[in-house]
């Protein structure tokens, strides 16, 4: 039997969850230590209903206390104030330290909105507070536009696609425009690009391409080749930018994240990994690629520290993956696999939209394990 080695997960959220989980069956070699600042791990994919449908934010939210518990984890209920690569800790804002062998940095990434006017007439969706007063503002709504803005890295296209839906079915009246300020799925083809404008527009839907929003008021977006559009209610996505904690650590970084090798180890560190929107591999940052990233690492260390069946190796390949609700009856599902690509309207994609939020919640984010990935996959590849 091996040394126990000490392994401290920073964030509870999908990729903080999903190490816990992977490693459940390893803790006679894994002594894990979650540190999250908030006792609860967010279902971010319910934010949605949240704001346009009114659901509880108690709903919305999973207690990760007592499950660590059950899976024989420690809690820091803590936030972080740096790192020690040097002597292996974590240092706590309220002057404690955790020792480790290995960290996985999974905190996510720090919100920001640099746009005049936003705190005085923005609305967002990044957390259950925010989507409840987005949706006091719909309930009071009686204006005749809206807009959707989605700045440089920030989330994955997706999201903002499928909000935009959302927010027509919501407001059938109203003029919704999607403002972008890159190319919209520029990770996917031309053909797939406007087979996605094409069903927007289906949906009297405007797209915006290659817009800086940099001030907002009551009634009007503002652009910076200062051309205005008009809007009465205007939504906005964070710009994405790296966590204080991680600056002060002195780990090598990019605009879009932490920089690691394939295996997510840090650049220069052997026991330090970093996965999820935190991580500059997760591009575009999608929940999808957060699980996929935490597979590698949980099997990277259950093969590197020899343990009685290990997980299979993963590699990663930066798939993307996502589900998104239309309205009633219709959903879109976007997939990417290198040179392979899908993008499909249908009501079983609306149903996997909604089972996948189901499952986060009702199983406190054990989401599918890759078998059931791969398997998706090649239902995926047979469709026409």
């Amino acid at each position: 039997m091996g040394v126990v080695k000490k392994l401290v997960v920073i964030g509870g959220g999908f990729g903080g969850l999903r190490v816990v989980y992977d490693l459940s069956d390893y803790v006679y070699r894994f002594e894990i230590t979650v540190v999250d600042k908030s006792e609860y791990s967010l279902e971010k994919p319910a934010l949605f209903e949240v704001a346009l449908e009114g659901k509880d934010k108690q709903d919305v939210n999973i207690f990760i206390p007592p499950l660590l518990r059950e899976h024989i984890c420690g809690y820091s209920n803590e936030e972080v104030e740096s790192i020690d690569k040097q002597n292996h800790k974590v240092l706590l804002k309220n002057g404690d330290s955790l020792k480790y062998d290995y960290l996985v940095i999974s905190s996510g990434m720090q919100n920001s909105f640099n746009i005049k006017g936003f705190n005085e007439y923005g609305y967002s969706i990044c957390n259950t507070t925010e989507a409840k007063e987005l949706h006091n503002a719909l309930k009071n709504f009686k204006g005749k536009s809206a807009t959707i803005y989605l700045p440089k890295n920030s989330v994955f296209e997706g999201i903002a696609i499928e909000l935009s839906f959302r927010l027509k079915e919501r407001l059938k009246e109203a003029q919704i425009t999607l403002i972008l300020e890159d190319e919209l799925l520029k990770e996917f083809s031309k053909e797939n690009q406007d087979k996605v404008k094409a069903l927007l527009d289906e949906h009297s839907i405007k797209v915006l391409e290659n817009k800086e929003l940099v001030e907002i008021d009551a009634n009007s977006v503002t652009f910076a080749d200062n051309s205005k559009l008009d809007s009465n209610l205007n939504i906005s996505f964070p710009t994405l930018k790296v966590p204080e904690f991680i600056s002060k650590s002195g780990l090598e970084t990019n605009e879009k994240g932490v920089i690691t090798d394939d295996k997510m180890k840090v650049n220069g560190s052997e026991n330090i990994f970093a996965i999820g929107d935190v991580n500059a591999k997760a591009n575009p940052k999608l929940g999808f690629i957060t699980i996929s990233q935490a597979d590698v690492v949980s099997s990277y260390l259950t093969n590197i520290e020899d343990v009685e069946d290990p997980m299979e190796p993963i590699e990663f390949s930066g798939e993307i993956l996502y589900a998104a609700a239309i309205d009633k009856l219709e959903g879109l599902l976007l997939y990417k696999n290198g040179e392979k690509e899908k993008v499909w309207v249908s009501p079983l994609a609306k149903f996997m939209k909604m089972g996948f939020t189901k499952e986060y919640y009702y199983t406190n984010g054990k989401l599918p394990p890759q078998g059931a990935i791969k398997r998706l996959e090649k239902i995926l590849e047979s469709i026409k």
